[in-house]
């Protein structure tokens, strides 16, 4: 090992033993959507504004919310007091956003939106199409169909 490597090596363990932690666990105390931050707990110490997402401004693409008690791997941002979580042990809900396109998962089930239109909405338009058509032939098999898609699609 070179002279520079083992000053490095030294100076890295240094900054370990007495410099704050650069990731931690900690668990979730309460979540903002609208802020896209939370408050965790770690060992009786709170720390606000935990960003879910790295840069907080208007634009959005995958925003993981975690659920509340639960615990998340939260890193520092760069030399500030700014933390980010990192990781989630329980998802409360998933969005990704791409230009108009929405997807989400919540609560069991799926949201695709892409503007105004809405493929839980769509779908049962569908079927209530289908329905007037072929409702003597089979009317439980297609209410059965809608059922089923209205426990997988949000906006049905």
């Amino acid at each position: 090992m070179t002279k520079e490597e083992q000053i490095r090596s030294e100076l890295a363990k240094l900054a370990k033993k007495y410099g704050p932690d650069a990731t931690i666990i900690a668990k979730v105390v309460s979540v903002n959507e609208d802020e896209f931050t939370c408050v965790v707990d770690e060992d009786g110490i709170e720390i606000n504004d935990v960003r879910l997402r790295p840069v907080i401004n208007t634009n959005e693409s995958v925003t993981i919310i975690p659920k509340v008690n639960s615990y998340v791997a939260i890193t520092r941002l760069e030399d500030d007091e700014e933390w980010m979580v990192i990781a989630v042990d329980e998802i409360e809900k998933y969005r990704i956003v791409n230009g108009t396109m929405l997807f989400e998962m919540h609560n069991g089930k799926f949201l695709i939106e892409s503007g105004a239109q809405n493929l839980g909405k769509c779908l049962d338009d569908l079927i209530i199409e289908i329905q007037a058509i072929y409702a003597p032939k089979n009317s439980a098999g297609i209410t059965a169909i809608q059922t089923r898609l209205k426990t997988l699609l949000s906006g049905s």
